[in-house]
């Protein structure tokens, strides 16, 4: 399948030191198949701009042949602005990326995007150009969470960064517009980190993209050693790809969605009135596509071990990775995985290894048929 990926950051640990969970999306992605058409990026732990470097470092690393453009600087404002005389302002967020996106779905007639940033350039594309939007197939989100208090991670609080750096894109998504969406939720991306003696591993590692990887993840897992964050690190980002490669390790159910929005890049860890969750319980919504867990410890570990493998080179064996037991790991509260759900994504059809992946890093394509993202 194709894809376009738009890329930021996850969690809620915003600081100058660099998160490049999105990278290993992108290695995920890109070694299990996905066809990816580009990388958008846009603002997230860092400004664009030095994302921009951190995109093209790991493009150049896996040496792919897959265009990095720049999107959003900022977020969209909170409401719709216009000047004082009237004329409305909404054409002033589109972007290169957001062109770049236009100019992929014109040419491929559809993509699945892969939004593991903010949602800016997804809704500045929605608002500016809808009928290039109409060819979206569906829009894979790393966003969202069941409905509950406060975000922990090995107890530590974190909120949605994805959709607290732009609360409004998602709601213009959202409740504008019928794109087929599926959240994959904190709840699952959360889930099966990587433990700490693995990425020390690929640090010291005598192959070129295993230590790029490795030493690329030293600054982050520093400073959550500092703050005694827990014995593994999160790739959050990476539940999205795998999403596209194998749906039916992950649980998935339509719900419905609550939006409780705010001024952009305000909210701190802890706080609980801005929120974005997904439940099967909220019904005067829209339906969407919501993942919280994985379908089995087996299927977490098969996810790490892809992981570890996408970005390992011939360095790696084909051993299975175990989890670290200290990791979090759960299934789905909601209800316990049948073989119909495992099956299916959302009401297209499930991506082949023909396709591609998105993510806000970039964009993706695949065949006439098959999903097609912009990453």
């Amino acid at each position: 399948m194709s894809m376009g990926l738009t890329t930021g950051a996850r969690n809620g640990m915003s600081t100058s030191v660099p998160d490049i969970d999105d990278s290993y999306a992108l290695a995920l992605a890109l070694a299990n198949g996905v066809d990816v058409r580009g990388v958008v990026t846009t603002m997230g732990n860092s400004m664009v701009k030095p994302t921009m470097v951190t995109a093209q470092a790991t493009v150049d690393a896996l040496g792919a042949d897959v265009p990095v453009v720049q999107g959003a600087e900022v977020w969209l404002p909170v409401e719709a602005q216009q000047t004082t005389g009237g004329v409305d302002l909404t054409g002033t967020c589109v972007n290169d990326g957001v062109r770049f996106m236009a100019d992929q779905l014109r040419e491929t007639g559809g993509l699945t995007i892969l939004a593991i940033g903010p949602l800016t350039d997804v809704a500045c594309l929605a608002m500016n150009f809808p009928e290039e939007a109409a060819l979206i197939s569906r829009i894979v989100a790393l966003v969202g969470s069941k409905p509950t208090t406060v975000f922990e991670l090995f107890g530590t609080p974190l909120v949605d960064f994805n959709y607290i750096m732009d609360p409004r894109a998602e709601q213009v998504i959202l409740e504008e517009t019928n794109i087929p969406f599926t959240a994959i939720t904190f709840d699952l991306s959360s889930l099966a980190p990587i433990p700490i003696p693995e990425l020390e591993r690929l640090a010291s590692s005598s192959d070129p993209l295993a230590r790029f990887y490795g030493e690329s993840s030293m600054p982050r897992l520093e400073m959550l050693k500092e703050i005694d964050f827990g014995p593994a690190y999160p790739i959050f980002d990476a539940a999205a790809a795998w999403h596209l490669i194998r749906p039916q390790d992950q649980v998935c159910q339509q719900a419905g969605y609550r939006l409780q929005t705010g001024s952009p890049a305000t909210a701190q860890a802890g706080e609980t009135d801005i929120y974005d969750w997904f439940s099967p319980e909220i019904t005067e919504t829209r339906q969407v596509l919501s993942c919280t867990g994985f379908t089995s410890k087996e299927a977490a570990g098969r996810y790490q071990n892809a992981i570890l493998r996408a970005v390992g080179g011939v360095g790696w064996s084909d051993q299975d990775v175990p989890l670290n037991d200290e990791s979090p790991l759960r299934t789905d509260e909601w209800a316990a995985p049948t073989e119909e759900r495992a099956a299916r994504t959302d009401e297209r059809a499930a991506p082949t290894d023909e396709g591609t992946l998105p993510t806000d890093e970039g964009v993706g394509r695949i065949d006439e048929g098959a999903d097609r993202a912009p990453w």
